[in-house]
């Protein structure tokens, strides 16, 4: 008796790893299920910081010095809208400081909303100037290797 005793937890302990073993069904999943699932992952890769995560302070950081280059999700922290400018390069940060009030230069201008994220490209040399709050700027999920 005692051998089918074990013989059967061996049995059932084996078909639950199988089934571990396979994977989620995500077919099956409602879209309401997929998000939350989307977004629980999310959090616990930046809670674990397997992806960089940061707040930064309303001022101006240099990609490729203060920040490095990447694909970011940016947004407000402390619960903020955001308001912030990206610029190409640290010359044209300086013509837009001098002559802001005299011409019109086309920068990539953002603001974003209370609780809204956008997703920024940024390559070395570009100036980010934060006029407004704090920025939360996050490494992008989708530029982490498997």
């Amino acid at each position: 008796m005692k051998k089918l005793s074990l013989v059967l937890i061996l049995a059932l302990l084996f078909s639950t790893v199988c089934g571990f073993a396979e994977g989620i069904d995500f077919s099956s999943m409602s879209d309401e299920e997929i998000s939350a699932l989307y977004e629980s992952t999310r959090e616990e890769l930046y809670n674990r910081q397997i992806v960089k995560s940061d707040e930064l302070d309303p001022g101006c950081y240099i990609v490729g010095v203060d920040i490095a280059q990447g694909q970011y999700e940016v947004e407000g922290g402390n619960n903020q809208g955001l308001w912030f400018y990206v610029f190409d390069s640290s010359s044209l940060y300086e013509e837009f400081l001098e002559l802001s009030k005299k011409i019109s230069i086309d920068v990539n201008y953002r603001t974003i909303p209370i609780g809204d994220s956008v997703k920024i490209d940024l390559v070395d040399g570009q100036v980010i100037k934060i006029q407004y709050n704090t920025m939360v700027i996050k490494e992008s999920i989708s530029t982490l290797a498997p």
